[in-house]
């Protein structure tokens, strides 16, 4: 994921992308911490954060058009046919954008380097 980040990197520091925020899996910080540190380094502190998630998917959008990018890949180096679509569906990217929003009103970037099972505990404690 490392060589991803950096090629987003450069496409942010051409203009071409003004923002990204990362929803990952709980198991992203502690599986792979360099790539969460490059992640936070590159598009700051505020990028990441994570929950119970599997879904992979990426929202691009501008004046004109709202795509949706949905796919089965990982990001990491997999040799197995994987697949994608990616459309104009403005309906989909704000659901999946509110869904973002909502994640990162509920939960401080600090909590996105906690364990699993502090996550955990601290959802279930505002029900």
């Amino acid at each position: 994921a490392r060589h991803e980040i950096q090629a987003l990197a450069r496409l942010r520091d051409e203009g071409k992308l003004l923002s990204m925020r990362w929803l990952c899996d709980f198991t992203f910080v502690r599986r792979d911490p360099e790539a969460a540190y490059l992640v936070r380094q590159t598009f700051g502190l505020d990028a990441i954060r994570v929950a119970q998630v599997h879904a992979k998917f990426a929202l691009f959008e501008n004046d004109t058009w709202r795509l949706v990018l949905r796919t089965s890949m990982n990001l990491n180096m997999n040799p197995r046919f994987e697949d994608f679509t990616i459309a104009h569906d403005p309906p989909l990217a704000n659901w999946l954008k509110t869904i973002l929003d909502e994640v990162w009103r509920k939960q401080g970037r600090s909590l996105a380097a906690a364990s699993c099972g502090d996550i955990r505990r601290h959802f279930l404690s505002d029900l």
